[in-house]
């Protein structure tokens, strides 16, 4: 995590004309090194805890959902279903 690797990752996106939002590439979305992050991942987590979507469980938090089938539309693979009824 050195500067001139982040550079030679930029460089490299830029030969490839890659557009993207990003640390050279200002926009609204900032900040953009997960480090500098911390703050706004603080705040999810305790919405998340306040709004009972989360519990703790041996050490790990795990999302709170409800169990029933769920049916997604993949760009790639159709319409995809995950069957979330078994409580195995």
């Amino acid at each position: 995590n050195t500067e001139s690797a982040r550079s030679a990752i930029f460089e490299g996106m830029e030969w490839l004309g890659l557009d993207w939002e990003g640390p050279r590439n200002e926009g609204d979305c900032g900040p953009y090194f997960q480090s500098q992050r911390s703050k706004i991942y603080l705040e999810w987590f305790e919405k998340l805890i306040k709004e009972d979507r989360v519990y703790e469980e041996d050490g790990a938090w795990r999302f709170r959902f409800e169990r029933k089938l769920i049916t997604m539309n993949d760009l790639v693979c159709g319409e995809v279903k995950i069957d979330y009824t078994d409580d195995s």
